[in-house]
């Protein structure tokens, strides 16, 4: 079991597992400076011994919905068809990493609504973990 600076058992919860697998996919995509951001938050979790958000920070949620629209504009604002929409959301529903609607690792709802920028409808969006 890990420990703390001071030998004390640490509990690590959900949430820090779910930050240990968000450090892993932004270094595989050698996003360092987001894994660093995250790491901090995963000392707080151990340190703190409770869950924290693991959400990524706005800016990098910014920063992925950013990326997001511009390979949509790139692809040519293709959409998905209602069915295509429908199985997305189905896996995520069914994803660890889905917490209050919204990917752990990405930052992106996963609801059907808001079909304008829903990550979901965009032709051109992808998993973060490959799952579609």
């Amino acid at each position: 079991m890990p420990s703390d600076r001071n030998g004390g058992a640490i509990v690590v919860t959900p949430k820090c597992d779910s930050l240990k697998t968000t450090i892993a996919y932004y270094e595989q995509n050698g996003k360092t400076v987001e894994a660093d951001v995250v790491r901090k938050m995963l000392d707080e979790c151990e340190e703190a011994n409770e869950p924290v958000s693991s959400l990524p920070p706005i800016w990098i949620r910014g920063m992925n919905f950013a990326s997001a629209m511009a390979s949509h504009a790139v692809d040519g604002f293709r959409r998905c068809e209602q069915a295509e929409i429908d199985s997305r959301l189905a896996i995520c529903q069914q994803c660890p990493q889905l917490v209050n609607n919204h990917c752990n690792l990405c930052g992106c709802a996963c609801v059907e609504e808001n079909k304008l920028t829903n990550k979901l409808a965009l032709k051109s969006s992808t998993c973060p973990q490959g799952k579609w």
